[in-house]
């Protein structure tokens, strides 16, 4: 009789199992289960090369998270699929377990992004599809670039990424994130106060192929006054807006693009007119959402952005002031003057290319003109743009490196900024200052601020933009953004070149006359 022949311990032993399979404990994504393999027996794979994968750092630190440190051996991509080949699928598992474990560790690379940004003073987050990748870029002093430590991911998980900041990181008005179409939300206070923001607006679109999705990042003040002057304001600009914030009535309009500004410039003057009237003015404000605190006004929420109907009902709650985030239309712009007609003072922002295309633009929306015709209602039209400045410690001087700029910039420089002595260029490398980022030190505003008068306006109803402008620089020696910026590159402060991209060209003055005449 032959002798029973008894299994091993190694052939009574089961095969690991990944954790991280479909249905896993620790579920991952398709693509991360080609570069790693949790098993059950607290081993943690990872395929050579990927060990410092962005991916495979987030999943371990997840798992640092719930104080789990597993040895980790690298091997082939071979043995990791075998793992998954013989492992299971956990039909059993608790319905939503996995998908919350994966919601958990994108919300967190998210708030690392976030994070990450705010260190580098950025003003927005670009999430957007770019072919089988989502590409991660930041706006730091104006300019676009990569989001240095994580640029790209694949478009699936940037998917999840902008999924996980709609549906679990905001306070929105629709819960369900919807690719196809845009939305609107911002950041939950919670958050944004946890990384040291006042707030964060939040706007998806749907691209070609694709998503994008921004998050414009605004950020508390510190207790430092600012002033128009700190703004980049020139003195005589500020004398001009200044005086604005004297009488409270009349409406006083902002223009520039988005992100240049005009709601900071804005809390300063509400700031600074509530503080002239030492305090005995009620200023109501109707922003979408409010950006900024301001002390001593009662900020509002628009309501389904019912711009009209929010100024409609601000005017029944006794304000002196009237802020009003935005004129969208008709609507919004027809109730906005007839508060100011009504005795209120009125400030407010318009998307238009100068002072004078604020006009333009309410005639476009069909606005009647004896309202924006008359010097006693309209009381400011102002444009501001914004240039980033340069650090003082690492800029180069222009005389030395007048070659890397084209040629017409340069030719422009010597002509406009006296032969460009004292003109100097961005330094992209930066130096040890710890308040130069890559060469440059913050922004400065450059403007053209207008107090209209009854003969500036009826040049413009009459003749039209060029020559309402024409009266603005031959009557009250405006100054123009052109004059403005070149100043700054003149004193040694802004590259002619981000003075030209970001502001207008230094003869654009001329051109504008030469078209005129």
């Amino acid at each position: 009789m032959n002798a029973l022949i008894r299994p091993t311990d190694a052939e009574l032993t089961p095969p690991p199992h990944a954790l991280t399979a479909q249905g896993g404990q620790y579920e991952v994504a398709p693509e991360l289960r080609e570069m790693l393999c949790y098993l059950d027996t607290g081993e943690l794979l990872v395929v050579q090369g990927c060990t410092m994968d962005p991916y495979v750092l987030a999943f371990r630190d997840d798992l640092r998270r719930q104080g789990l440190t597993p040895p980790v051996r690298c091997c082939s991509l071979a043995e990791v699929r075998e793992h998954y080949a013989r492992s299971p699928t956990a039909h059993n598992r608790v319905a939503g377990v996995t998908d919350s474990r994966r919601e958990s560790a994108t919300v967190h690379k998210v708030m690392e992004i976030i994070t990450g940004a705010v260190r580098e003073n950025t003003s927005d987050v670009h999430f957007f599809d770019d072919e089988d990748l989502c590409r991660i870029r930041i706006r730091v002093n104006g300019l676009l670039e990569d989001f240095a430590p994580l640029p790209a991911v694949p478009a699936h998980i940037g998917l999840e990424m902008r999924a996980a900041i709609y549906q679990g990181m905001c306070d929105v008005a629709d819960s369900t994130f919807k690719p196809h179409q845009p939305q609107d939300a911002r950041l939950k206070e919670s958050i944004v106060r946890s990384i040291g923001l006042y707030g964060a607006r939040v706007a998806t679109r749907p691209l070609d192929k694709g998503q994008m999705m921004v998050c414009r990042l605004l950020y508390r003040k510190t207790g430092e006054q600012w002033t128009l002057e700190r703004l980049g304001y020139l003195p005589e600009q500020a004398a001009l807006i200044s005086a604005m914030t004297e009488n409270k009535h009349g409406i006083h309009i902002f223009s520039g693009a988005t992100g240049s500004g005009k709601s900071t410039s804005l809390e300063v003057l509400i700031t600074r007119l509530i503080r002239h009237f030492k305090h005995q003015l009620h200023v109501l404000t109707l922003e979408n959402p409010p950006e900024y605190k301001i002390a001593g006004a009662r900020q509002t929420p628009v309501i389904g952005d019912d711009w009209s109907g929010g100024i409609k009902n601000a005017m029944r709650l006794d304000p002196d002031v009237i802020m009003i985030g935005e004129m969208r239309d008709f609507t919004s712009a027809q109730s906005a003057f007839q508060a100011a007609l009504t005795g209120h003072g009125v400030w407010t922002t318009l998307h238009a290319n100068d002072p004078f295309a604020i006009l333009q633009r309410l005639d476009d929306l069909k606005l009647d003109p004896g309202l924006y015709s008359d010097a006693s209602l309209v009381r400011g039209l102002i444009y501001q743009a914004l240039v980033p400045i340069l650090c003082d410690k690492c800029r180069i001087p222009f005389r030395e490196q007048s070659g890397r700029l084209p040629s017409p910039i340069a030719d422009r420089v010597r002509r406009y900024c006296d032969g460009g002595a004292s003109v100097y260029l961005h330094n992209e490398q930066g130096c040890t200052d710890p308040r130069c980022r890559k060469g440059l030190k913050g922004r400065s505003v450059v403007a053209e601020v207008v107090s209209p008068t009854q003969d500036l306006l009826d040049a413009f109803r009459t003749k039209g933009k060029a020559a309402a402008r024409a009266e603005w620089l031959t009557n009250q020696h405006g100054i123009t953004r052109a004059a403005h910026v070149t100043k700054l590159i003149r004193e040694g402060l802004v590259d002619p070149v981000h003075g030209e991209s970001m502001v207008c060209r230094l003869d654009y003055d001329d051109i504008l006359l030469s078209t005129h005449a």
